[in-house]
Order: C-alpha cells, then sequence, then structure tokens
C-alpha cells in the first residue's frame, strides 16, 4: 500500500531539495563560468604571447640584415676612400716632383724621372697598385706590369673580360675623376667584384688610376658578422642563425660552425627537411616570412616544435633567421597565471563555505514559516471543508501571512468576481502578447545591427594598441573605427526619430528653399557615398525638370532625410546597373521619384515594407541586413510634410519609389 504523506513535510523536504539543487546548480555554473574564463584568458594571453614573439623574431632578423647591409655598406665605403686617397696622393706627388724639377729637367727627362717614382708607389695595405695612363689610352706606369708602358691599352682586357682603359676614358669623358664599381659576373666562375678609382691629371694628358678587389674585405667582413651574429643571444634563449643558401651553416645553435655538415647533403632528413622550409620562407617575399618545425633547444636533443622567421639575403647567399620555442609560451602563462590560479582556489572554498552556511540558515527558516504556514493552510483545509463557501466568510484577521489573508479576501469575494478575473486575464494576456511581440521585433531587428559596428569598433581598437603596426595600417584602423561609428550613429538616429515620431516630438520646419539646387546637392552627395562605399558597377543619373528659380515651402531636412533613405536602399540592393533620382513639377505636386534596376520587390512584400521593423522575407534582401526602421521613418515623414509616397517594384527587374508632396505647404 502507497505511503501517504503530510503536505507540509512534503513542502519542507521539496523546498529543500530545490534549494540544494538550486545551490549546487548555482555553484556548478559559476565555477564553469569562472573556469571557462581563465581557460579564455589562458588562450589569449597565449595567442597574444605568440603573436609578440612572431614580430619580436622578425624584427631582429630584420635587424640583423640591415646590419649587414651596413656593415658591407661602411665596408665598401672605406674601401673607396682608401682607393680615392692612395690615387690622390700618386697624382700630387706627381705634381710635387714637377713643380720642383720643372726648368731643371727637359719634358722627357721630366716624365721619365715621375714614371720611375709612381711605378714604385704602392698602397699601405698592398692590395692597391697606381697606374697611369695617358687619356689617348697609351700605358705610361704600371707596377709590376712594365710591359703595357707605351702601350696601346684601349683594347685591354681584365680576367673578366671587362675593357678597363675604356671604360675609365668613357668615365673621364664626363667627369674629371670618379669611381668605377665592377660587379660579378655570373656567367664567369672566376668572376670577382672589384672598384677602381680614376683621376684626370693636369700633367702632360695623363690620369692616375688604381683599382683593389673586395673578396679579402668581404671574407673578414663574413667573418665578423658570423661572430657578432653568433655572440647575441634573445632574452628567451633564443640565438639567430645563418646558413648559405647552398646549405652551409655559418651559424648554428648560437655558434660559429666549423665543420664540414651541409644541409642538403642528405645526411640528414629531418634537418634536410627544415632547411627546405627555411628557404621557402625567406623567398615568400621580400621582406621573408615565418615557418613551423620541430627543433632541439640547444644543449638538448629532444624536438620540440618552434616558430622560426627567416629573410634572404641575395648578394652574399645568405639566408638569416631567428626564432623561438613555441613551449615559451606555457612556461610565461604558469608565471604569470599562478596567482590566479590560487585566487580560483580560495574562490572555490569561499562559495563552498557559503553555500553550506546559506542551506542551514534555509533549514531554521523553514521550521519557523512551516508552524505558520500548516496553521494557516489548516484553516483553509477546515474551511472548505467544513463549511458553505457561499455564506460563512473566512476570518481575515487571524491569518500569519499577507498571503493568506489576500487568499481569504480573495475566496470571500470569488463569486462575485469571478467573471471580472476572467475578462481582466484575457486583457492581460493580449497585452502580453502584444508587448512580447513588438519586443521581439525590435530585439531581432536591433541586436544585430548594434553589435556589429560595436564590434568592428572594439577590435580594431584593441589591434592599435599592438605594437608593430605601420602608420598607414593605423590609419586604416582609425578609419574603419570611424565607418563604423558613423553606421551606428545612424543607427541610433533612426530610433531616436522613431520614438519622436510615436511620441509626436518630431518637430517639423517648413520654409522655403530652392528645389533645384536641393535636388542637385542630393545627387552630389549620394553619388560621392556611392563612389566611396559601395565597390558597384551602378550608373547613377539625375533627371532634374525643375525649373531654375523654382521655390518650394516645406522642411528642406526631413525632405533631405527621405531622399537619402531610398537613394540608400537603391544602393545598398542594386549590384550594377541604373540608378535614377528624377524631380518634375506636376500640376498640382512635386514629384520626386527614385528608381533602380535591382532585386526588386515581390507583390506580398510590398504591402509590409512600410511596417516598423519589416523587410522583405527573400532571402537575398536579409543578407543586405538592415534594421527595418528606414522605410516606416520614411512614410512618417511624407505624411507629416503632407505628402504621399509609392512604390512600383518587380521582383528582379527593379523598384520605383515615388514621392509627392503639395505645391502649397499645408502646415499643421
Amino acid at each position: 500500500m502507497r505511503k501517504k504523506s503530510k503536505i507540509s513535510v512534503f513542502f519542507k523536504r521539496t523546498t529543500l531539495l530545490i534549494t540544494l539543487i538550486t545551490s549546487v546548480l548555482v555553484a556548478g555554473l559559476l565555477l564553469f563560468n569562472e573556469y571557462s574564463h581563465y581557460k579564455r584568458q589562458k588562450n589569449s594571453f597565449r595567442e597574444s604571447y605568440i603573436i609578440k614573439q612572431k614580430e619580436y623574431i622578425k624584427q631582429i632578423t630584420q635587424n640583423e640584415l640591415r646590419s649587414i647591409r651596413i656593415d658591407k655598406a661602411i665596408v665598401e665605403n672605406k674601401v673607396r676612400e682608401e682607393l680615392k686617397q692612395i690615387v690622390e696622393q700618386a697624382e700630387n706627388l706627381a705634381v710635387e716632383l714637377y713643380r720642383k724639377n720643372v726648368g731643371v729637367l727637359s719634358d722627357v727627362e721630366l716624365k721619365e724621372y715621375i714614371t720611375k717614382i709612381i711605378e714604385s708607389f704602392q698602397s699601405v695595405d698592398g692590395f692597391s697598385e697606381i697606374y697611369v695612363t695617358s687619356l689617348d689610352g697609351k700605358g705610361i706606369a704600371y707596377y709590376n706590369h712594365h710591359k703595357f708602358k707605351g702601350e696601346n691599352l684601349l683594347y685591354l682586357q681584365d680576367d673578366d673580360g671587362n675593357y678597363v682603359v675604356q671604360k675609365e676614358l668613357e668615365l673621364l669623358k664626363l667627369q674629371d675623376e670618379g669611381f668605377i664599381h665592377y660587379q660579378k659576373n655570373a656567367d664567369i666562375t672566376t668572376s670577382r667584384e672589384k672598384f677602381a678609382y680614376v683621376k684626370k691629371s693636369t700633367l702632360f694628358n695623363w690620369y692616375f688610376s688604381s683599382d683593389i678587389y673586395l673578396d679579402h674585405f668581404y671574407d673578414t667582413l663574413k667573418q665578423e658578422i658570423s661572430q657578432r651574429i653568433a655572440n647575441y643571444r634573445l632574452p628567451n634563449g633564443g640565438y639567430v642563425f645563418l646558413n648559405e643558401l647552398d646549405g652551409t651553416p655559418l651559424v648554428y645553435d648560437g655558434k660559429v660552425y666549423v665543420g664540414d655538415f651541409k644541409f642538403l647533403d642528405g645526411s640528414d632528413a629531418l634537418k634536410d627537411s627544415v632547411f627546405r622550409m627555411e628557404i621557402s620562407a625567406a623567398r615568400s617575399s621580400d621582406e621573408g616570412g615565418y615557418f613551423y618545425y620541430n627543433w632541439p633547444k640547444m644543449d638538448d636533443t629532444l624536438a620540440i616544435p618552434k616558430c622560426s622567421y627567416a629573410v634572404q639575403y641575395p648578394y652574399w647567399n645568405w639566408l638569416i633567421g631567428s626564432g623561438f620555442y613555441l613551449d615559451d609560451a606555457d612556461v610565461e602563462i604558469v608565471k604569470h597565471f599562478s596567482d590566479y590560479r590560487t585566487e580560483f582556489i580560495q574562490n572555490l572554498t569561499r562559495l563552498f563555505l557559503l553555500l553550506s552556511f546559506i542551506i542551514l540558515i534555509e533549514v531554521i527558516i523553514l521550521n519557523a514559516f512551516n508552524k505558520k504556514y500548516l496553521a494557516d493552510f489548516n484553516r483553509f483545509f477546515h474551511y472548505f471543508k467544513n463549511s458553505d463557501v457561499t455564506k460563512k466568510q473566512l476570518n481575515v484577521a487571524k491569518f500569519n501571512f499577507e498571503e493568506f489573508r489576500d487568499a481569504a479576501i480573495a475566496a470571500n469575494a470569488m463569486v462575485a468576481s469571478k467573471e471580472k478575473m476572467y475578462n481582466d486575464l484575457v486583457i492581460q494576456e493580449e497585452k502580453a502578447k502584444e508587448s512580447d511581440r513588438l519586443k521581439s521585433a525590435f530585439l531581432a531587428n536591433m541586436s544585430h545591427e548594434i553589435r556589429t559596428p560595436m564590434n568592428a569598433i572594439i577590435g580594431f581598437a584593441e589591434l592599435l594598441t599592438f605594437d608593430g603596426f605601420s602608420d598607414a595600417e593605423r590609419m586604416e584602423h582609425v578609419q574603419l573605427i570611424q565607418s563604423n561609428g558613423d553606421k551606428l550613429l545612424d543607427l541610433i538616429n533612426d530610433i531616436i526619430d522613431l520614438s519622436k515620431i510615436e511620441a509626436n516630438q518630431l518637430e517639423i520646419k517648413f520654409r522655403e528653399f530652392n528645389l533645384k539646387e536641393f535636388i542637385e546637392h542630393s545627387f552630389q552627395r549620394n553619388n560621392a557615398i556611392l563612389m566611396k562605399l559601395f565597390d558597384k558597377e551602378i550608373d547613377f543619373i539625375l533627371e532634374d525638370k525643375i525649373p531654375e528659380e523654382f521655390m518650394l515651402e516645406s522642411d528642406p531636412v526631413r525632405l533631405n532625410q527621405i531622399v537619402d533613405n531610398l537613394l540608400s536602399n537603391a544602393f545598398k540592393f542594386t549590384e550594377k546597373g541604373v540608378i535614377q533620382l528624377s524631380a518634375e513639377i506636376l500640376p498640382n505636386a512635386i514629384q520626386i521619384s527614385v528608381s533602380d534596376t535591382g532585386l526588386g520587390i515581390s507583390e506580398n512584400d510590398i504591402l509590409r515594407i512600410f511596417e516598423r521593423f519589416q523587410q522583405v522575407d527573400n532571402v537575398m534582401y536579409r543578407t543586405h541586413g538592415g534594421t527595418g526602421l528606414g522605410l516606416a521613418i520614411t512614410k512618417s515623414l511624407v505624411s507629416m510634410l503632407n505628402g504621399q509616397i509609392k512604390v512600383y517594384s518587380l521582383l528582379g527587374e527593379g523598384t520605383n519609389f515615388v514621392l509627392q508632396l503639395p505645391l502649397i505647404s499645408q502646415e499643421q
């Protein structure tokens, strides 16, 4: 037989159970939210850390590339200056010898004397020699090359096939002195890069020259650069690596490499694969690129995920790069969130103690409540069991709780007020349904339109806080913030206008204005908007039949708002084709129309496009967004200007909105 239970006991147990379940659910929800927030913070921190590290290694690599180029330029400038100095010293020496011996020796003796002195002249470093040649191409003085003396050197070629004297004389035809840069010839395996300096002399129709090969200086410079890069360490323990394009490592694992290993020699498949990724990343753009791979840390053998940035220095066929290990992010997370984790555990403890205290207090309160509740409940029970409710009244003063007293009063008046209560409930239900419908319509249309520009504003504002963006990128972000701010402002203005219209507080100010100037200004302004904001193939044309001096008495601000709304819809729903703004004077009205060859509107949708919060139910229209307020505001404004608006449209063929305003103002 089923066991019977009292309502009071059931109520008490049920209340405690519900409270316990609710507390556990609330606690679980709070804990879940706290944990989710913790996970989001960790993921966000990790992503931010990786982005910053990527920017950092890119900056380090680019800085090293710039340093290499600067070091090379410094060496070349130094070589050029030394080359120029030795030539000028030799030429000055010749001039000084001439000055001291002119008149003492004949010209023939002077030439022979100066030539012998110059032939013994050599630079301090021993890498460059002085040559003297006549301006007609004959050899005068050539250190260690006496066979050239007196010879026609116009067709003399160096080891790389350069006509040296011809090139020098071509330069001296244009200027009295200057440098010649002999580049490496890729078709000649023995080709070397060198500088030459030539200077026209005032003596005997001569010019002085000297050249120097750069290989020795480059070799020394490369060693210095390699050593500098090997000594450089990133704050996270990383390093810069340097390789030649043929696979020869120059700086390997933070050290100048000495050995016979090459990445592409087939001895190590993993390293071969990583090096090929390095080449691909470096060649991905002029600025280089990122690549991901597994590589052991210094003094370790376990390969772990790593991200590196590499760039190519084509002049020496070098690959420069630096990287960081992805597990560094986890180490930083542990450091960054150690206090957060402690606080999280403390919050859990506080929450558990709070819930336990709440349940204890609730048990005490329920026991006290149960006694009074049973007394009131029993009065109702005995009343319905033993009394004729249509005659005997409940003693309201004996009830402990206000709710029971109200229930007693309601019971006494039940029969008399039954019909009234029923009618009131029906009315309230209808009001609630209508209120819910309007609220749903408003939220469904507004939430997306507000959230979209707000998300853009917040997102690009956060991007402005990050380093690494150029001024042009920051200006682009600012312009996007401003554009979305304007969209949000337009939306707010629509809501305000609709609210004013509904509250009958929108002010209309009638005055005379030149209608032709108004139409032309509206066309020009919207044409600028179309060209700036809409990347579409649209011909926007104006058909203006208004006389030059015609004055219309209306509200130009609100009329401008109407025309802008109609043109905005035409721009939005026309991908390509023609949009036309027309204006003419009819016998009894001014007619302004906006027509387009866009998507068009179905016959069923035309009946409701002027309702608030409504959009055409076609999928092609819904993808264009919008609040559904524009045409509702437009229709209200047209009515307040004592005009009327009609729409003619065929689905897929276009739409024509026709606005008619009275010729004479009818102010209300």
